[in-house]
């Protein structure tokens, strides 16, 4: 068996055939694996030549240990572009430096010496735990506090969306004209111009409202449990284990990532990012009316959010063209 049979070169296989025993051969297989494969000695893909296959396991070694180019762990061996190489380094880089941040202790990891400044016995707010211990309670604090009020009734939103969906298709069979004039923020009066269809920025809304609920569900869930683990209420799971690892890196845990929306931040500007989010559903949730701005970047799904401008754009035009009703007298 040959172990590189799409790429050959009859000189190098010449050459080799001196020493490691594969001579002609080797030169005729490397010639055939070049006609296959359309690149000679001479090309991009010359440095790897194919022993022949009645070549003892020396002769193998020996055209192994030989090739600089195999020695060189080139893409080029395997088929593919030099760029292939360039996201294998990548999270190689990536890994390593994780693995250097895991190693920290939790105080260097965190960027702050506040729980090492305490001392050992934890504080007050660290109820008679270590000190790494003491410093992770109190960030779990912090973010259950931050986070602890911004969680959305799904519910009453779902009631008060079909109000407003009701209310726009009753004015709409009243005078269905007028939702013709009705601007984008006037929050049902999109939904009323379709002939009492749902209004599609309140379908995007209340999909973002959904998706970061259910963020905000997991975080805080999860936070309360490590919080009686720590406390020895509760048996540590290797979950909890894997929760307290990544908050004292400040790294998103992968429990929080899984339900959330593709991010690269650390777990500060990701947690900040979190709460700018819920503070602009929060502005909508007040009227359920579509704002005069909206933070695209701060929507899981921007892209539906483009698609409902195209809706509504479409309902208006067909309405401008559509002839108005007769009355009958």
């Amino acid at each position: 068996m040959q172990l590189f049979p799409f790429m050959a070169g009859d000189e190098d296989g010449d050459a080799a055939g001196e020493d490691g025993g594969f001579g002609r051969g080797g030169a005729r297989g490397g010639g055939r694996a070049r006609r296959r494969s359309g690149a000679g000695a001479s090309g991009a893909l010359g440095g790897f030549v194919s022993p022949s296959p009645n070549s003892s396991h020396a002769a193998y070694l020996a055209a192994i240990g030989d090739n600089a180019a195999l020695r060189a762990d080139t893409p080029l061996a395997f088929g593919l572009h030099p760029n292939a190489e360039i996201g294998f380094r990548t999270a190689q880089a990536e890994q390593l430096f994780a693995s250097l941040v895991q190693l920290q202790p939790a105080d260097a990891a965190a960027g702050s010496g506040e729980a090492a400044g305490r001392g050992g016995g934890g504080g007050g707010d660290g109820g008679g735990l270590g000190e790494e211990e003491g410093g992770l309670a109190r960030y779990i604090a912090e973010l259950r506090e931050q986070f602890g009020d911004k969680r959305f009734d799904l519910e009453d939103l779902r009631r008060s969306a079909e109000e407003s969906t009701a209310t726009a298709a009753a004015a709409a069979s009243v005078a269905p004209r007028a939702g013709a004039q009705t601007t984008a923020g006037g929050g049902g009066g999109v939904g009323g111009c379709g002939g009492g269809g749902v209004d599609p920025f309140l379908v995007v809304f209340l999909q973002e409202a959904n998706t970061v609920d259910g963020v905000l569900g997991v975080l805080l869930a999860s936070l309360a449990s490590l919080s009686l683990g720590l406390a020895g209420e509760l048996t540590m799971s290797a979950p909890m284990d894997e929760l307290a690892a990544a908050l004292a890196a400040r790294t998103v845990p992968r429990a929080w990532a899984a339900v959330a929306w593709p991010s690269q931040r650390a777990l500060p500007s990701w947690c900040a990012d979190l709460a700018m989010r819920a503070v602009q559903l929060e502005a909508w949730t007040q009227t359920l009316a579509l704002p005069q701005v909206t933070w695209l970047p701060g929507l899981a799904n921007p892209q539906s959010f483009l698609t409902a401008v195209c809706q509504v754009r479409v309902l208006f035009r067909s309405l401008a063209r559509s002839p108005p009703a007769r009355s009958r007298n």
